[in-house]
Parts: C-alpha cells; sequence; structure tokens
C-alpha cells in the first residue's frame, strides 16, 4: 500500500509542460509516472501528456506485468509519439522526457529517458536515484565535475536522450526489480523541481512529516519561494510513501 501526492505548477512559465499520473490497478499493482515536455522545441505539453496517458493506457491494459513492462511501455510510447508527429507533419518538436516507477507490495522497478529523476528512500535517507541522460551528468561519470555541480552547470538543460526522435537519441535505463521495506518511500519530479530541491532537504521533509502530501507540500514550498523569478521552470513531483 502506498500514500502518495501528485503536484505540479507551470512556475514562471506561460505554459506547463509538464505531465503526471499515478494509478492503481485491481490486482495491486501500482504505476507513477512523470514527463516533460521540451520546452525549447514547441507542443511540450502535447508530447508529455501524450506519453503519460499511453504508459497508463499500456499499464492498465497488459495482462501480465512483468519486468519487461517498462521497457515496453516505453517503447510503445516512443514508437506512437513518433507516428504521431508524422501525421502532424511535425518532425523536430513535441519532445519529451519520463520517468515511471512500478511497484507491488514488496518490490519496485523504475526506468526513465532524459532527466527526469526517480528517488528511493531507505530509512528516510537518500539510497538510490536515476542518472540523468544530460551533459553535465556525463561530465560528472567522466570526473569532470562533482554531483553538486550539476544543477548549476552552464549545460544543465543540454538533454541527450528524449522520448519523440527516431534514431540514436531514443535510449532508455531500466533498473532492476527491487525489494523496499515499509516506511521507505520515492519520488518522481522533474528537472524544475530537482533543481531548486536538493537531496538533503527532500531528506528532512521526509522525516518530518507523516503524509505524502505533507511532505510533498514542503519541498513544493521551497520551489515555490522562487516563483518571482520568470525563468523557473515547470516543476512536477509525485511523493510515495510506502505503508
Amino acid at each position: 500500500m502506498f500514500d502518495y501526492s501528485i503536484s505540479t505548477d507551470k512556475g514562471g512559465r506561460k505554459v506547463n509542460e509538464d505531465s503526471a499520473a499515478a494509478v492503481q490497478r485491481k490486482d495491486g499493482l501500482y504505476l507513477f509516472v512523470v514527463a516533460d515536455g521540451l520546452g525549447g522545441h514547441g507542443k511540450g505539453d502535447i508530447a508529455s501528456s501524450f506519453v503519460t496517458d499511453n504508459i497508463v493506457n499500456s499499464f492498465l491494459k497488459t495482462e501480465n506485468i512483468d519486468e519487461n513492462f517498462i521497457s515496453y511501455s516505453i517503447e510503445k510510447a516512443q514508437k506512437e509519439l513518433v507516428e504521431k508527429k508524422k501525421n502532424m507533419k511535425d518532425s523536430m518538436s513535441m519532445l519529451t522526457t519520463a520517468a515511471v516507477l512500478v511497484a507491488d507490495d514488496t518490490h519496485f522497478q523504475f526506468g526513465y529517458i532524459g532527466d527526469s529523476r526517480v528517488y528511493y528512500f531507505k530509512q528516510g535517507k537518500a539510497f538510490l536515484r536515476s542518472k540523468d541522460h544530460s551533459i553535465p551528468q556525463l561530465l560528472v561519470e567522466n570526473g569532470e565535475i562533482t554531483e553538486d555541480e550539476i544543477r548549476n552547470h552552464p549545460e544543465r538543460n543540454k538533454i541527450v536522450k528524449v522520448l519523440g526522435i527516431e534514431g540514436n537519441s531514443f535510449d532508455y535505463t531500466i533498473s532492476d526489480v527491487m525489494q523496499y521495506k515499509k516506511g521507505d518511500a520515492f519520488l518522481l519530479c522533474t528537472d524544475g523541481f530537482w533543481e531548486n530541491v536538493v537531496e538533503n532537504q527532500m531528506e528532512y521533509s521526509l522525516n518530518s512529516f507523516e503524509k505524502a502530501s505533507e511532505w510533498q507540500k514542503n519541498m513544493c514550498k521551497t520551489v515555490s519561494e522562487k516563483k518571482n523569478d520568470k525563468n523557473l521552470d515547470n516543476y512536477t513531483s509525485i511523493a510515495v510513501k510506502t505503508l
């Protein structure tokens, strides 16, 4: 069982190009999805909502969910998004990131493409997070910058893998199936969120509030304090606490 809360805000932008969803199947499986349409390419809101809805529909219609489901759902969403773009005669816009989490009452698995993140908190600490498909993340892997420098790096917004482009730019990451324990937590979020809430703030809020909605509200307060900044990106999150 999970206690979860979804929040999305356009920040300082005119349009909210983020999308998010959480659903539970009759067999008890849960799906959580966040997606972030690429703002510089136009129609990002269409792309993110299309991919989110596509993955949700796959989750609800697939009879048996196994460790291959996330791969299947991301590939299906990619194929149908590319087809939609062709039908609209739109070759460059409608791009999006995506982060997906599937969980039952003992195990979880996640997959993602781009820089929307999945965090796993174990015993109140950030135990694991997805590694961005971005230029700064590559620099971290090569030892050229530190993890803490990602948020303020001048090439922060340069993503190397996304949904919506045919070819080498479509390449996603899938985690192993892992076991969680009661009291653990998850956070799915777009870059507009995690850029403004560092990990120790996430942990502090997690350990300070019992309900997922309170944990999320406290983190969102940190982001909203920057609302006077017109460059503040859309920010979206799904906070999940295990019961």
